[in-house]
């Protein structure tokens, strides 16, 4: 989830609307079923994955999305 500050700091021109909605799963499974579980029950414009430990940074979210808008692209990484 994209923290409110992060937003403030590095959302530009983008409005973010966070719902901070999180769906538990049973038990580990492991990365990959991670965000497969989550995309399954992801809606909206666009869907962000990130680990919690900000190994990507949220400042790239905005290039990303302005990426896929000009381009049409299903997956920006």
């Amino acid at each position: 989830m994209i923290s409110r500050e992060h937003i403030q700091l590095y959302s530009y021109e983008w409005v973010w609307e966070p719902l901070g909605v999180r769906r538990a799963r049973p038990k580990k499974l492991g990365l990959g079923t991670a965000y497969i579980h989550g995309l399954k029950h992801a809606s909206g414009h666009f869907v962000v994955i990130m680990d919690a430990d900000l190994s990507h940074h949220p400042k790239y979210l905005p290039n990303f999305i302005k990426k896929q808008m000009e381009t049409g692209a299903d997956i920006a990484t």
